[in-house]
């Protein structure tokens, strides 16, 4: 699928007439957003060649497609990505923690990499996770069955906010690390059947909410609700938009300039 996939990609690139800096898997789509059926989850940060960004009419800055074998794929064009990083949008963070990485230009995401620790916010991306625990809890967590999905779905968002309050850091998007924070054994033995069940079970299936796990969300629900609070002053972009300059020169107009970047 990894050949198709990149295929795919490439032949967005021809059709398009775009240059791809950066495609991954977005493995924690799931956790982190609306239920989807797909299989794999694609997404890609673009640019094109100076001359095609310097029109009257502004070019499109974003792409969704979908196809027959469940692979749904979205990208944002330079512009619009880093304006994410500015604004501390925790999205492009989880891109860029993926551990399948399809299509990369080397500068470019080492340099975006090292930007983001001057953008990322606590308290912006710990509101983020905390909102979508919230909606999870009020809509498919209550009672003594929940779907084996929402169970984990809540849990995972629980630690991404517990990962960042505690190292006030981009968190690692790895359940296996995450889960470190965790230390109640019981609770630890819980989840360690949640994720086994996961890998025989629908997500939606219906299952009995261990009682460990139900306290253990109960209190970390509590505790980010008091922790919520007004985010600090979005930072200066001087440092986006010095690596937004450096890409569109090195795009120019001549095909030899994208050795740049690699």
């Amino acid at each position: 699928m990894r050949e198709k996939i990149v295929e795919a990609l490439k032949s967005l690139e021809r059709k398009l007439g775009i240059h791809i800096l950066y495609a991954c898997e977005y493995k924690c789509r799931k956790q982190t957003g609306p239920p989807s059926d797909y299989t794999h989850h694609v997404r890609f940060i673009f640019t094109r060649p100076l001359d095609k960004q310097l029109c009257i009419v502004a070019p499109v800055d974003q792409y969704y497609q979908v196809n027959d074998e469940k692979v749904e794929i979205y990208g944002l064009d330079l512009r619009k990505a880093l304006i994410a990083v500015w604004i501390s949008d925790s999205s492009i963070f989880e891109w860029l923690g993926s551990e399948e990485v399809y299509l990369n230009k080397t500068y470019f995401s080492k340099a975006l990499k090292g930007a983001i620790p001057v953008y990322f916010s606590p308290k912006v991306c710990i509101q983020r996770y905390y909102c979508i625990a919230q909606k999870i809890h009020r809509t498919s967590f209550g009672g003594s069955l929940a779907p084996l999905g929402s169970i984990y779905a809540i849990m995972y968002n629980l630690l991404l906010c517990s990962w960042i309050h505690e190292y006030t850091s981009v968190p690692p998007y790895d359940i296996s690390q995450l889960r470190t924070l965790i230390k109640n054994p019981t609770v630890q033995q819980a989840l360690t059947q949640i994720l086994k069940d996961l890998e025989t079970h629908s997500e939606t299936e219906l299952v009995v909410c261990a009682q460990p796990i139900t306290a253990w969300v109960e209190q970390e629900m509590s505790f980010f609700r008091k922790q919520r609070g007004k985010p600090q002053k979005i930072k200066d972009a001087k440092a986006l938009d010095g690596l937004y300059q450096n890409i569109l020169s090195a795009m120019g107009t001549n095909p030899l300039y994208l050795l740049y970047l690699n």
